[in-house]
């Protein structure tokens, strides 16, 4: 699978790269990179390991590409943008830093690629300050998703209903990609943090449905489960029903990888009743002899009825 991801991958950089080609020309432009890149993203988001491991590789590449370019190529508003989603996707600052200076880019784009560098410096009041999209600005959707996205990242401490309103943006504007991913994920926890129990329950049920394979899936699992307990999910009318409903969408095996996570953290956080269920569901999904770890979990969890 890994060589499949990394040909295809490789396939299209060749194409961008033609020999023959002069720097800004069609196949060598900044955005076809990054559209590149998103190709890669939603593979992660899908469940592709390989395509994860890839993805610091071929950041580096284009790193390498952009540091290159004439300076002309970037006044270009779609190859702008791709100077933001650049360094927004965990790009190297460095490969274009250098143009901030002297109005090199069409507003807003300057603007934009100047917040997404205080973003990645950790200079958090100007990058919230600067990553604002204006009244009247038009963006392209995948930059407006992301900037949505990590606006709420910015904002969350101070006030988790605008976060909040931010990631369903983003979640509108960039459907079945990373940045989904991410917005539902983000958005499950601040449910959970903000006491919205329906809205926890409502999200999580989305992410699972969409994203249940995500290479991520995993951290939202341990998120949730957290949640759980820290809501008294069993107190939710329906609770055991709600539960099941979230998980069915996976697969046997991502169910008993889910049931087992909120067994075990609710057995930690002390939810005698969500331990025993989960348990229980996790007995159901496993063979006679892969189970010691749900036996052990589900003996441990009737152990606090003694």
């Amino acid at each position: 699978m890994r060589r499949v991801v990394t040909a295809a991958v490789l396939l299209v950089l060749a194409a961008q790269e033609a020999v023959g080609r002069p720097a800004g020309t069609l196949q060598t432009q900044p955005y076809t990179y990054i559209r590149t890149l998103q190709t890669l993203q939603a593979r992660v988001a899908g469940g592709s390991q390989p395509a994860q491991r890839l993805q610091m590789s071929l950041l580096e590449h284009i790193a390498a590409r952009f540091a290159e370019m004439p300076v002309a190529v970037w006044r270009a508003p779609r190859n702008a943008g791709a100077a933001v989603l650049f360094v927004l996707s965990g790009g190297r600052p460095d490969a274009v830093r250098h143009l901030v200076a002297g109005d090199r880019l069409e507003p807003p784009y300057g603007r934009l690629l100047e917040g997404a560098l205080a973003y990645v410096d950790g200079r958090r009041d100007a990058a919230i300050r600067l990553l604002k999209q204006e009244d009247g600005e038009v963006l392209p959707d995948a930059l407006a998703g992301h900037l949505a996205l990590i606006r709420a990242v910015l904002v969350r401490n101070k006030d988790l209903k605008a976060a909040q309103k931010l990631l369903d943006r983003a979640r509108l504007l960039m459907p079945a990609t990373l940045v989904e991913e991410a917005a539902l994920r983000r958005g499950v926890m601040l449910s959970g943090e903000d006491g919205d129990r329906d809205g926890f329950v409502a999200r999580s049920a989305v992410y699972v449905r969409n994203f249940g394979g995500s290479v991520y899936a995993p951290e939202f699992e341990r998120s949730f489960a957290r949640l759980a307990v820290a809501l008294e999910f069993t107190g939710m009318p329906d609770a055991q029903a709600r539960l099941e409903q979230i998980a069915g969408p996976l697969e046997a095996e991502g169910q008993l990888r889910f049931y087992l996570e909120v067994a075990r953290t609710a057995m930690v956080g002390g939810d005698r009743q969500l331990t025993q269920f989960a348990a229980t569901q996790a007995t159901t999904l496993t063979q006679p002899d892969t189970d010691d770890a749900v036996s052990e979990t589900h003996l441990r969890a009737h152990e606090t009825d003694l």
